[in-house]
C-alpha cells in the first residue's frame, strides 16, 4: 500500500498536522531563527542612501561660439559617465587644503571631504537604535570629524574612539562582540593630534559626543577612490528628460549626502574648467594663426608695393583685372553646374524612356521649373500607390495608420492639458507666491501636476515655509537672522520654481508643435492611402509619362543652350583679360592674395573675441537643482522586513525539522502510519473515549462500550472490527490472540470489546486471560497448562450465555515454558472445539517471550497499536510476530490507551448482580 507520506511536498493539511503535532519544535525553530536574525541584523553596519538631482542645460541655454560648432552638445550618456568618473571622486577624497578634517566650517569641505579617513557612529547600529527607541531616548545630535594617518606600517587601520569627557578619550582596537583590545586613555585637545600604536588621530567633534563610541578607519587614496566609485550610481529620471540623479550608499547618512554633493560640485567645476581650457587653447591657436597670416599679409603687401613702384601708371588699373577675374570664376562655376544638370536630365530622360521611374529623383528643384516638378511629384505618388496595391497587408496598413492617428491625437490632447495646467500654475505662483506651491504634485481636486524637479523644489519651499511659521509663532520677529535667511531661501526657490515652470512650458509647446506636425502627416498619409485599382494607376502613369518626357527634353535643350552661352561669355572675358597690360596682370596675383589674407584675419579676430567671451561666461553643462540631504531612515538593514523573512524561514525550517523527526521518530496516527511502520492493514479505529464528542458518560476504569453506550462511537468501532474479522472467524475452531507492542495500549479493552461484539452477534465466545496476574491465585489458564486443574472448572460466566471467561489463575511456573509445552497446543484445541471463537488476551510483546511462544499455535494474532506509539515500536512488534511464525490478521488503532482485564470485568459484572462463577453444562462443553 502506498503511503500518503510518500507524496512531497507536503500538502497544506499535512503541514498543519505537523504544526499541531510538533508545535514546540516548529515554534522553537522559528523563534531561534528570528532571534539569530535579530542579533545578526542588529549588529550589521547600517547603510544610508543619498541622492542629488542635476538638470542638464538645454541647447538654447548654452552659449556656443562659432569656433566650437563642431563640438558635442551636452549629452546625457556622456554626462552620466563624467558624473561617475574618477576625477570628481579623486577631488572628493582629497583632504581640505589646510590638512584639517572636513568640518562644516571648513571652506573646502564642500569639495574635499578627506575620505581617506572615515568615521562611523556605533550608536547608529540597528540593535542600539532599537534599544534607544524602547527606552525613548533619541540619538544625540553630534558628529565626529577625524583625520587618521598611519605613521608605521604595523599601525592599525581601524580603531574605536570613545569620548569620556571634554578632554579625555579612550582609544582601543575593536574586538568581537563589541569588546575592546589594548585600550588606552589619552588626553585630547581640539586641533592637536594624538598617537595610538603608530596611528596619528586628529579629532574634531561637533555637538554632543560624550560617552559615545566611533569607529575611525584609515584608507589609502587608491582604496578610497575605488570604494567610492563602486558605491556611486548615476541615472536619468526619464529618457530625454535631462534630469540626472546621482546616488550613493554609505554607512553614515551625513557623509553620504556630503559625498554626493561634493561629487556633483566637483563634476560641475571640472566641466566648467574644461570649457575654460578649451577656450584658452583655442585662443592660443588663433594667436599663432593670426601671426602667420599677418606675416603672409605683410609679404603680399610688400610684393604689391614693389610692383606698383615699378609700374606707377598701373596702380589703379589693377582693380579692373581683379573684377574680370572674379566674373570669370563665377561663370566657370555656373558652367560646371549647367553641364552637371544637363547630364542628370539626359540620364533621367533615357531611363524614363526605358520605363524606370526611379530616374525622376535625379531632377532637382534647381534644375526643373515648377510645373515640371509638380508633374514629377504626381507621377511619383501614383507609382507609390501602385506599389502599395501589390502588398497583401494594405488593409492592415490602413488600420495601423488609423490607430496611429488616434494615439497621436490622444497624446496631443494630454500635452495641451498639461500646458493648461502649467499656465495656471504660473499664474498661481505670480499671484499667491509660496502658498501656491503646496498644490504642486498632489492628488487632490485642487492639485497641479508638475515635473519631478519642480515638485521637489515645491516640497523644499513648503518645509521652509513651515519652519518660518514655527519661528514666527515663537519669540522670533521678521527681522531675526533665521527668518531673514528663510525668506531669502524662499524667494530663491520661488524663482527657481517659476524658471522650471517656464522651461517646462516651452518644452511642452515645442512638443505640441511636433505632435501637430505628426498628426497632419499621418492624416495626409491616411487620406492618400491607395484605394484605386492597379490598372487605373498604371494607366494614369502612362498618360503622364510622355508629358514628363517632353518637359525633360525641353529642359535638356535649355540647359545645353545655357552652357553654350556661358562658355561664350567665358571666352570673351579671357580675351579681355589677355588684352590687359602685362603690369596689370602681374598685380592680379598679389591683389588676390591680400584680399584673402584680410578676410581670413577678420575671421580669426572674430573667433578670438569669441574665445574671450567663452572664457568669461564658461558654465557647466548642468546645474545642481536639488542637493542631497541626510535621511533619517536607513536603506539597509531593514529590521522589520528581515525579521518577517526570518520568521518565514524559521517556520519553514521548523516544519522541515518536524517532518524529519516525524519520519525518523514519528508516531502512529492512522492507516498510512500502520502501513509504513508495521506493514499490516488497519481493521478498525477505536475513538478516544476521553475526548469531547465521543466521551462515554459515567464510564469507569473499564471501557464496556457495548454495555454502557451500545449506540455510541466506541460500540460502533468494535462492531466494525467484528465485521473486518469475518473471514478469520469463519474458520472452524478459531483461536485468536490479541497483543500489543507495549503495556498500556488498550489490548485488554480491545479484547473485551471484541468479545462482547462477537457475543452480541450470536457466537459463543471464550475470553482467555493469557497474561500473568499476581493478584489471581485461583484456578485458571496457567494451572490448567501445568496439569493442576481442568480448564472447564476455571471457566466463569460473564452474565451472558454467549460469553464466558477463563482467568489467568495462579502461576507456579515460567509462562513461556508453559506456552511452549505440548499441553498448550492441546488446550488451545480443546478450547477451540468447545467455543465458536476463543480470544486470548496475550501479554504485550515487550514483556517477554510468551507471545512468540503461544502465537504460532493460534489461528491468528490481532495487533493493537495505540495512537501516539512510535512507529519504530510498531515495526518491531510486527517483526517479532513474523519471526515467531504467527499469522497477523491485522491491527486495531486504539486511541484510548491503558485499561481493563478479565478480572476487572468479572468484578464489575458481580457488582451489577451477575451470577458468580457459573459453569457450562456438559452439553455446552460438548457443543
Amino acid at each position: 500500500m502506498k503511503s500518503q507520506r510518500d507524496d512531497f511536498p507536503l500538502s497544506p493539511a499535512e503541514v498543519f498536522a505537523l504544526l499541531l503535532r510538533y508545535p514546540l519544535t516548529v515554534l522553537g525553530c522559528a523563534a531561534f531563527v528570528v532571534l539569530a536574525a535579530f542579533v545578526y541584523v542588529g549588529t550589521r553596519t547600517p547603510v544610508w542612501e543619498a541622492t542629488a538631482t542635476l538638470l542638464l542645460r538645454s541647447e538654447e541655454a548654452s552659449y556656443k561660439p562659432a569656433w566650437a560648432e563642431g563640438s558635442d552638445l551636452p549629452n546625457t550618456a556622456s554626462e552620466l559617465a563624467l558624473l561617475t568618473a574618477r576625477g570628481p571622486a579623486e577631488a572628493a577624497v582629497l583632504a581640505p587644503f589646510d590638512g584639517m578634517p572636513a568640518t562644516p566650517d571648513n571652506p573646502d569641505a564642500e569639495h574635499h571631504l578627506g575620505l581617506q579617513t572615515t568615521v562611523d557612529d556605533e550608536s547608529r547600529l540597528p540593535l542600539r537604535s532599537f534599544a534607544r527607541q524602547l527606552m525613548g531616548r533619541p540619538l544625540p545630535e553630534g558628529r565626529l570629524f577625524a583625520r587618521a594617518e598611519r605613521t608605521r606600517s604595523e599601525a592599525p587601520e581601524l580603531v574605536r574612539v570613545r569620548f569620556l569627557d571634554g578632554d579625555r578619550v579612550r582609544v582601543a582596537l575593536p574586538g568581537r562582540f563589541g569588546t575592546d583590545r589594548r585600550p588606552k586613555e589619552l588626553a585630547w585637545t581640539s586641533g592637536v593630534p594624538v598617537d595610538y600604536l603608530g596611528t596619528s588621530l586628529l579629532l574634531e567633534p561637533r555637538g554632543d559626543v560624550v560617552d559615545r563610541s566611533f569607529l575611525v578607519r584609515a584608507h589609502n587614496e587608491r582604496e578610497a577612490v575605488r570604494g567610492l566609485l563602486e558605491r556611486v550610481h548615476a541615472s536619468e529620471s526619464e529618457p530625454g528628460s535631462g534630469v540626472l540623479y546621482l546616488s550613493l550608499r554609505d554607512t553614515d547618512p551625513f557623509r553620504a549626502a556630503e559625498t554626493v554633493n561634493a561629487l556633483c560640485r566637483n563634476y560641475l567645476d571640472q566641466a566648467a574648467q574644461r570649457t575654460t581650457d578649451r577656450a584658452r587653447d583655442a585662443h592660443r591657436r588663433f594667436e599663432g594663426e593670426l601671426a602667420r597670416l599677418r606675416s603672409g599679409l605683410d609679404e603680399a603687401h610688400q610684393e604689391l608695393v614693389q610692383l606698383q613702384r615699378e609700374n606707377p601708371m598701373s596702380v589703379h588699373t589693377g582693380e579692373s583685372a581683379k573684377f574680370i577675374l572674379l566674373d570669370l570664376v563665377n561663370l566657370e562655376v555656373q558652367l560646371a553646374d549647367a553641364q552637371l544638370q544637363s547630364t542628370l536630365v539626359e540620364e533621367a530622360l533615357a531611363e524614363l524612356e526605358e520605363g524606370r521611374l526611379g530616374a525622376l529623383s535625379k531632377v532637382s528643384e534647381q534644375t526643373a521649373d515648377k510645373s515640371t516638378l509638380i508633374v514629377i511629384e504626381h507621377i511619383t505618388h501614383l507609382a507609390a500607390q501602385a506599389r502599395m496595391q501589390e502588398r497583401s497587408d494594405a488593409g492592415a496598413y490602413r488600420h495601423l495608420l488609423q490607430v496611429r492617428l488616434l494615439e497621436l491625437e490622444k497624446a496631443r490632447g494630454a500635452v495641451l492639458l498639461e500646458i493648461t495646467g502649467l499656465l495656471a500654475a504660473l499664474t498661481a505662483v505670480g499671484e499667491e507666491g509660496v502658498a501656491a506651491l503646496s498644490r504642486f504634485g498632489g492628488e487632490g481636486p485642487g492639485a497641479t501636476a508638475v515635473s519631478p524637479v519642480t515638485g521637489v523644489l515645491a516640497d523644499r519651499a513648503a518645509r521652509l515655509a513651515a519652519e518660518r511659521d514655527g519661528l514666527l509663532a515663537g519669540d522670533y520677529t521678521a527681522a531675526h537672522p533665521d527668518v531673514v535667511r528663510i525668506d531669502a531661501a524662499l524667494a530663491e526657490l520661488l524663482g527657481r520654481v517659476e524658471e522650471q515652470l517656464r522651461s517646462r512650458l516651452a518644452s511642452l509647446r515645442e512638443l505640441r508643435d511636433q505632435h501637430d506636425a505628426f498628426v497632419e502627416e499621418t492624416r495626409t498619409t491616411l487620406e492618400d492611402h491607395p484605394e484605386l485599382e492597379r490598372a487605373e494607376l498604371e494607366g494614369a502613369i502612362e498618360r503622364l509619362r510622355p508629358l514628363v518626357a517632353d518637359h525633360l527634353a525641353s529642359l535638356h535643350d535649355s540647359l545645353r543652350e545655357r552652357a553654350a552661352s556661358i562658355s561664350a561669355e567665358i571666352t570673351h572675358l579671357r580675351a579681355n583679360l589677355a588684352s590687359l597690360p602685362a603690369s596689370e596682370r602681374e598685380q592680379l596675383g598679389p591683389l588676390q592674395l591680400v584680399d584673402e589674407y584680410k578676410a581670413r584675419v577678420a575671421e580669426l579676430l572674430q573667433a578670438k573675441e569669441e574665445t574671450k567671451i567663452a572664457h568669461a561666461f564658461a558654465e557647466p553643462p548642468a546645474e545642481l537643482i536639488d542637493p542631497a540631504t541626510p535621511l533619517a531612515r536607513r536603506e539597509s538593514p531593514r529590521m522589520g522586513f528581515s525579521l518577517l523573512l526570518a520568521a518565514a524561514i524559521g517556520l519553514a525550517l521548523g516544519l522541515l525539522v518536524a517532518f524529519v523527526r516525524d519520519r525518523a521518530f514519528g508516531i502512529v496516527e492512522g492507516e498510512a502510519d500502520l502501513a509504513d511502520s508495521a506493514g499490516v492493514s488497519l481493521l478498525a479505529a477505536v475513538p478516544d473515549f476521553r475526548r469531547a464528542g465521543v466521551k462515554v458518560r459515567d464510564l469507569r476504569e473499564l471501557r464496556l462500550a457495548l454495555a454502557e453506550s451500545p449506540s455510541g462511537p466506541l460500540a460502533a468501532a468494535y462492531r466494525s472490527l467484528r465485521a473486518s474479522l469475518r473471514f478469520p472467524l469463519a474458520k472452524e475452531g478459531c483461536a485468536l490472540g490479541v497483543t500489543s507492542a507495549g503495556e498500556g495500549e488498550g489490548k485488554s479493552a480491545t479484547a473485551i470489546g471484541l468479545a462482547t461484539a462477537l457475543a452480541d452477534g450470536g457466537q459463543r465466545v471464550l475470553l482467555v486471560k493469557a497474561s500473568p496476574d499476581p493478584n489471581d491465585t485461583g484456578l485458571g489458564l496457567f494451572p490448567s497448562l501445568a496439569g493442576e486443574a481442568r480448564w472447564s472448572d476455571a471457566v466463569v460466566s460473564s452474565g451472558r450465555a454467549e460469553l464466558h471467561l477463563l482467568p489467568a489463575g495462579a502461576v507456579n511456573a515460567v509462562p513461556a515454558d508453559l506456552f511452549a509445552s505440548k499441553s498448550a497446543a492441546a488446550l488451545v484445541a480443546d478450547l477451540a472445539g468447545a467455543y465458536d471463537v476463543v480470544l486470548f488476551d496475550l501479554p504485550a510483546l515487550d514483556v517477554g517471550a510468551e507471545v512468540e511462544t503461544l502465537a504460532p499455535k493460534l489461528t491468528g494474532v490481532l495487533l493493537v497499536v495505540s495512537h501516539g506509539l512510535p512507529r519504530r515500536a510498531a515495526l518491531r512488534a510486527a517483526e517479532r510476530l513474523r519471526r515467531a511464525g504467527a499469522a497477523t490478521v491485522g491491527a486495531v488503532l486504539n486511541r484510548a490507551g491503558g485499561g481493563g482485564s478479565v478480572e476487572t470485568l468479572r468484578g464489575v459484572l458481580v457488582k451489577r448482580g451477575a451470577a458468580s462463577r457459573p459453569r457450562p453444562s456438559a452439553e455446552e462443553r460438548a457443543a
